[in-house]
């Protein structure tokens, strides 16, 4: 109820519309669904795994033979269980490599936003980036240094009369 007024839903059909979907109908649909919605998403996933489980660190362990221990001989390892190993200290190499790559990024992150924390409060004596002074800034957000003078010349008592706080960009 809706202010003291009851809704009744009716569904709207064809006037032509069965009673019953049939069967074969509903298997149509399904079918249609599946071939275009489901299939290429399993398909999807599917190349996604065999490539991130299987054909990278296949190629990883394969480098890493060929760079550091300088083997070129791949015809004897592709029996199963060369393969197999490879798979494995493959998947050992990438993920120390991608790990590697993740925590080198996070300090790398974390030293940047404790570096400018510092430079911020004045804690650093020699900070690492040079700011000019906020007189000689170039035009920041669209406001001149000269205007922004002229705007805090301006002002009196707290209050900034408009004429002042409108300037154009150079």
């Amino acid at each position: 109820e809706l202010c003291s007024h009851r809704f009744d839903f009716v569904p709207v059909y064809a006037e032509d519309a069965p009673e019953f979907l049939p069967p074969l109908t509903f298997l149509r649909v399904g079918l249609r669904r599946a071939t275009t919605e489901w299939i290429p998403l399993a398909a999807r996933v599917v190349l996604a795994l065999v490539l991130w489980l299987g054909v990278v660190p296949l190629v990883t362990s394969w480098l890493y033979r060929i760079w550091i221990h300088r083997s070129r001989v791949f015809v004897e390892r592709l029996t199963v269980a060369s393969v197999w190993g490879d798979v494995v200290s493959g998947l050992i190499i990438a993920a120390a490599i991608i790990l590697s790559f993740l925590s080198l990024m996070s300090f790398a992150d974390f030293l940047r936003f404790h570096w400018d924390v510092q430079n911020i409060r004045g804690d650093d004596p020699a900070p690492l980036v040079q700011h000019p002074p906020p007189q000689q800034r170039a035009n920041v957000g669209g406001v001149a240094p000269a205007a922004t003078a002229a705007a805090a010349a301006a002002t009196s008592d707290g209050v900034q009369s408009q004429a002042a706080a409108v300037s154009t960009p150079e």
